[in-house]
């Protein structure tokens, strides 16, 4: 009996093309699909990366924006601070300047007090100026001479001048030395005030000598006087004259009370 050889499969088989054919657009699909989710999970690792990045810079500028904040509440503190120092500064130098104000209203006050009282103890005092002095003069022989020049020369009468009373009579400062030293001057304290007054009244029969006679002040009023001096002679001087007169340390114009620059009291506060 014959052998027959097994027939091979047959490619067109149609359940085996079938099966092949579908078999191979599987695969496509597959690959296909592969690199869809390649690609995606790729953009996926990049968006990620860039939301780390975009996180980590939120954070980087959170962190910033946090310490800006401390660093201007801190200074903010340090400004109210300072402004609190200020203000506590400010009533410090507004309490010292009040206090200053006070303390030179005071020491004007005590300034004016102490001329006053100087002025007053000097109230009985004259002046005597170009008296001739005799070598080694004694107090005694300074009186006799003084009564002499008030009798003589300043044409009080005699009788009076004998009744005139001196607390004391006396030259003013160190002996001068020398041929043509100028004599000098004699203060005198009268006892009674009146007298005194009678003696200044006849200071102007003196007028056209070398002799003159002047009140006692303290120096802070002689600066003053000095100072007015001037303005009282260019307003006696003036056409037609004006009457001015000098009461202690204030000029009178006609009536007026002068009150230019040259009568400044520094130790009064008018």
């Amino acid at each position: 009996m014959p052998r027959h050889k097994p027939t091979p499969p047959s490619n067109n088989d149609p359940k085996k093309r079938k099966y092949s054919s579908t078999g191979s657009q599987t695969d496509e699909e597959l690959d296909t699909e592969g690199s869809d989710i390649k690609s995606i999970l790729q953009t996926i690792k990049v968006q990620l990366a860039e939301l780390a990045t975009t996180k980590q810079q939120v954070g980087e500028n959170s962190l910033h924006i946090v310490n800006i904040a401390k660093a201007s509440q801190h200074l903010e503190d340090e400004v109210s601070d300072l402004k609190k120092k200020l203000t506590e500064l400010s009533e410090k130098v507004r309490i010292y300047q009040e206090n200053q104000v006070k303390y030179e209203r005071e020491k004007v006050k005590s300034q004016h007090k102490q001329v006053q009282m100087e002025a007053q103890s000097r109230r009985e005092n004259l002046i005597f100026y170009n008296v001739p002095e005799e070598p080694s003069e004694k107090p005694q022989r300074t009186e006799k001479l003084l009564t002499q020049i008030l009798e003589h020369n300043a044409k009080i009468p005699g009788n009076v001048v004998k009744n005139i009373k001196f607390q004391r009579v006396h030259r003013l400062g160190r002996t001068r030395i020398g041929d043509n030293a100028r004599p000098r001057p004699i203060i005198a304290k009268f006892v009674w005030f009146k007298d005194r007054e009678m003696v200044r009244g006849a200071a102007r029969n003196l007028k056209g000598t070398n002799f003159g006679i002047a009140e006692d002040f303290p120096r802070q009023i002689r600066e003053v006087r000095k100072k007015l001096m001037p303005v009282l002679r260019a307003a006696r001087a003036a056409q037609p004259p004006k009457f001015a007169v000098l009461n202690v340390d204030q000029l009178y114009i006609d009536g007026d009370l002068y009150t230019g620059p040259e009568s400044k009291r520094p130790y009064t506060t008018t």
